[in-house]
């Protein structure tokens, strides 16, 4: 009996040596699945930050494409306007020189004309000085 008892004890032993044995390897295996569960908690929180970040970036990407379009349009009509400008200034440039030149040629024709006026007016004047 104390063979038996002995034979028991032992089986006992090695069952509670095997079950410790199972709980800390299964221990080992939860604490390595906690520490993976909370590396991809960790990745996760990055991957939500970097996707906000790329969200971001895309909106501001967005936004100065619009800018840059609207300005674009903008500057096209301005160009435009100044174009128009150009054009009229240039007809009133145009007018401008022939107004001065019909008004060199007058001054001219009034120049003649007041030396033939002076020239025809000395010679009876001079008669009547000397009278």
């Amino acid at each position: 009996m104390v063979a038996k008892s002995f034979a028991v004890f032992v089986y006992i032993i090695k069952r509670s040596s095997s079950l410790k044995e199972t709980d800390v390897n299964q221990q080992q295996s939860n604490y390595d699945k906690q520490y993976q569960i909370e590396n991809l908690k960790d990745n996760n929180k990055q991957q939500v930050v970097y996707t906000y970040l790329a969200v971001a970036c895309a909106v501001m990407a967005i936004i100065i494409v619009a800018l840059v379009y609207r300005n674009w349009k903008r500057s096209k009509i301005d160009v435009e306007v100044v174009s128009a400008l150009n054009r009229r200034i240039n007809i009133q440039k145009t007018d401008l020189e022939v107004t001065l030149d019909e008004l060199k040629l007058n001054s001219q024709e009034k120049d003649r004309i007041l030396r033939t006026v002076a020239h025809d007016l000395r010679n009876p004047i001079g008669g009547i000085a000397s009278a």
